[in-house]
């Protein structure tokens, strides 16, 4: 993908295998606390028409970096939930 930093186009998405990825933009005045820490910048996954988030349970990913990753994920697992959740912890253990 051109584009991993956490810069979007100037459209505000960057396209990954048909994917996009957007920034979250609802995060309200606090943000959302994870492992004890504030977060407030995170990306959502669309189809390929921006229109719907593809992510199983609606998830959202911290970094662009990590987004790409869940759409290798969900394309692997050819869209089963079951499997698509199983590949990010095992990639989560992997990565500790």
């Amino acid at each position: 993908m051109s584009n991993t930093n956490d810069k979007l186009s100037d459209r505000g998405f960057v396209t990954y295998r048909n994917f996009r990825i957007y920034r979250k933009l609802d995060f309200g005045a606090h943000g959302h606390i994870i492992n004890g820490e504030v977060v407030r910048t995170g990306y959502i996954i669309s189809d390929s028409d921006g229109i719907c988030n593809v992510m199983p349970g609606a998830t959202w990913a911290q970094t662009l970096e990590q987004a790409v990753q869940m759409i290798d994920h969900y394309i692997l697992a050819d869209g089963n939930a079951d499997v698509f959740w199983r590949l990010v912890h095992d990639a989560k253990q992997a990565a500790a």
